[in-house]
């Protein structure tokens, strides 16, 4: 019954990088049974069926362009036009980074500690890994070089 659901819905193919539960890993084979990752690291893992029909599966492959989520907390003293700044230039720079949809940059919530900063740009899948790490090396060495101190604090969301 699984495999049926699987093959005839097509939740995902092989080739496809998907999550469900803890696990996610690149498809590699689909069985009658069962359907095997590779994970990251290269490790095999064999997901049954059911746990795969009856749980939510997140397949990050199927579309074509990903959406980057950079979320910074940084000291509430800190100058959020020069976050503005830092994001803008080294979104503009990175030539992976599509103009549509448009990067969604902007401010999401504060307390009396902590500015909640967000960057949220979109690539192609393919892309995601690469210019994410890239772009996470760039903003550590600009925050160093304007002293932009992110924040110890916790921030807890969605308090009204």
């Amino acid at each position: 019954g699984s495999c049926l659901i699987i093959l005839f819905f097509k939740p995902f193919q092989l080739g496809d990088y998907i999550k469900c539960e803890a696990t996610e890993g690149t498809v590699t084979e689909i069985n009658m049974f069962s359907t095997v990752l590779t994970t990251v690291d290269n490790k095999l893992i064999t997901l049954p069926n059911s746990q795969i029909t009856s749980s939510p599966v997140i397949n990050y492959t199927a579309q074509d362009k990903r959406r980057m989520d950079f979320i910074f907390n940084v000291e509430y003293d800190t100058d959020i036009q020069v976050l503005y700044e830092i994001t803008n230039r080294l979104f503009s720079e990175e030539k992976r980074i599509l103009d549509n949809p448009a990067p969604l940059i902007g401010v999401d919530s504060m307390n009396n500690k902590i500015i909640r900063f967000i960057a949220k740009p979109w690539v192609n899948t393919g892309d995601y890994w690469q210019v994410y790490y890239k772009l996470m090396e760039e903003f550590k060495n600009e925050f160093d070089q304007k002293n932009i101190k992110l924040a110890s604090g916790f921030v807890i969301n969605n308090l009204n």
